[in-house]
C-alpha cells in the first residue's frame, strides 16, 4: 500500500476545512496501519472489527 492518489479527496477535505477536520482513513487489505503524513493513516478492514 503505497499510493498516495488514494488520499487525493482526503487531503482536498482536509484543505478546505482546515483546523476541523480530524483524520482520514483509507481502509485497505494489509495488515498494518501506515501513516501517510499528518491526520493521514491507511488501515486494514480488520480494524473494523476490533475492539
Amino acid at each position: 500500500m503505497k499510493r498516495t492518489d488514494d488520499f487525493r479527496g482526503l487531503r482536498h477535505l482536509a484543505d478546505r476545512l482546515r483546523d476541523d477536520f480530524v483524520a482520514g482513513v483509507v481502509l485497505y487489505t494489509g495488515t498494518q496501519t501506515l501513516p501517510f503524513g499528518p491526520r493521514m493513516r491507511a488501515m486494514p478492514v480488520s480494524a473494523l472489527w476490533q475492539i
